[in-house]
């Protein structure tokens, strides 16, 4: 690998890590303005404070439901059971379940947008709540019924950039006379009509408490004196008594065998820090498949140089010639040579006999006539010598070396 290439390598690093740790430090430095409410968070719209406020009526006698409220011990205390959230989630044994515990002698406070269709249907006719409709608004004013002197509370809807529009939760229908359920709270609407938000239901020996608007009771509001009398005001119609916090019923399940399921990627949502870390975690990952994916050119395969084998070659040859002894077999290399020079450089063709080669040579060349002789006289005696010898190739060698040098001139 190429430096250039390490280099690049770890300026990608250093800044993804630098990315990561930007969008830690902005996540952790903003607020989280979703509507998430979570008891133990301090984000605008999360519940905390309202946690301590009831916790604080209840004399701090409360515990947080991670499972079936038909698992809670049979006592003869009175709890209140309080579920705050967008939707309740229950089927119909657990809806039961919820309406049998009031029914016994206890209290729940269900404030939600959008409440179960199974508790619906597990109450009487004559206890029908009602369903939820949305009212279109930037702000609302929320008053309690049988408060004395009648008092109106401003709520406005705040997000990141400012005041937005939000829809506003309330029961769908008006309560009719000679119903068995209460009005306790509305808040104002179009056309000057009275949407009604807050609504009790006695079951038996208990009550049920029904709010459609969680919103209502978050950080955001409790820090305002508005938001902070109201809640506190709402909190007055609940008896004193132990409290259960209800987060088993939150999340949506199929099965109420994983009812006791923590998974850390649900720990990691419910922080915006590390929801944010890990979502670039995943945009990273998703980058290296993308660019890591594509086709690469295949590496190509060290060629090794070319080497000089001519001299190694000529050792070679030179080896064979002399374990030959004879003389006669290198004598017809040399003078094959030197007869293919003479064709290429002057087009002399050799012949059978070899009349007149000499003096052609001779006059072509410019060479002396006695040397070209003398080297087709050796030829000849070498070559058809049987017993010629390898060193009777030297006398011939030289006078070939003295010929290619005066033909040079």
């Amino acid at each position: 690998m190429g430096k250039s290439k390490i280099v690049a390598i770890v300026f990608i690093c250093i800044a993804g890590l630098a990315l990561i740790l930007y969008v830690l430090f902005m996540a952790m430095q903003s607020n989280y303005w979703g509507e998430r409410y979570s008891f133990t968070e301090d984000e605008p719209y999360d519940l905390n404070l309202f946690k301590i406020l009831v916790d604080s009526a209840a004399n701090g006698e409360s515990e947080v439901l991670f499972s079936p409220i038909s698992e809670l011990e049979d006592t003869t205390t009175s709890k209140t059971l309080i579920f705050m959230g967008t939707q309740l989630y229950a089927d119909s044994l657990e809806a039961r379940d919820i309406l049998n515990f009031i029914r016994r002698g206890n209290t729940a406070f269900i404030c939600t947008r959008q409440i179960s269709y199974e508790i619906h249907q597990a109450l009487d006719s004559t206890d029908r709540i009602g369903d939820t409709e949305y009212y279109y608004d930037f702000s609302t004013e929320a008053w309690l019924e049988n408060q004395s002197p009648q008092k109106k509370y401003n709520f406005e809807f705040r997000g990141a950039y400012g005041e937005e529009i939000r829809y506003w939760t309330h029961f769908e229908d008006s309560l009719q006379p000679g119903e068995n359920v209460k009005l306790l709270g509305s808040f104002n609407g179009d056309s000057a009509k009275n949407l009604e938000n807050f609504r009790q239901v006695d079951i038996g020996k208990g009550h049920l408490y029904v709010h459609t608007d969680p919103l209502l009771f978050t950080n955001l509001y409790l820090l305002e004196n508005d938001g902070f009398e109201y809640a506190d005001q709402v909190i007055n119609h609940l008896p004193n008594q132990p409290i259960i916090w209800d987060e088993y019923h939150k999340v949506f399940r199929s099965d109420n065998d994983v009812a006791n399921s923590k998974t850390p990627l649900r720990f990691v949502m419910q922080h915006p820090p590390l929801k944010y870390a890990w979502y670039s975690i995943l945009a990273a990952a998703l980058l290296f498949v993308v660019f890591r994916s594509k086709r690469q050119q295949r590496i190509i395969p060290l060629i090794p140089r070319v080497e000089n084998t001519s001299i190694a070659f000529a050792q070679s040859l030179g080896a064979l010639y002399y374990q030959a002894s004879s003389g006669r077999y290198l004598a017809i290399e040399l003078m094959k040579l030197f007869y293919n020079f003479n064709r290429r450089k002057f087009g002399i063709k050799r012949t059978k006999d070899n009349d007149g080669l000499a003096t052609e040579i001779a006059k072509k060349t410019k060479v002396p006539l006695d040397l070209i002789e003398s080297i087709l006289k050796l030829e000849r005696q070498i070559v058809y010598n049987p017993s010629s010898k390898i060193r009777d190739n030297v006398e011939l060698y030289q006078m070939l070396t003295e010929y290619y040098k005066l033909v040079k001139k």
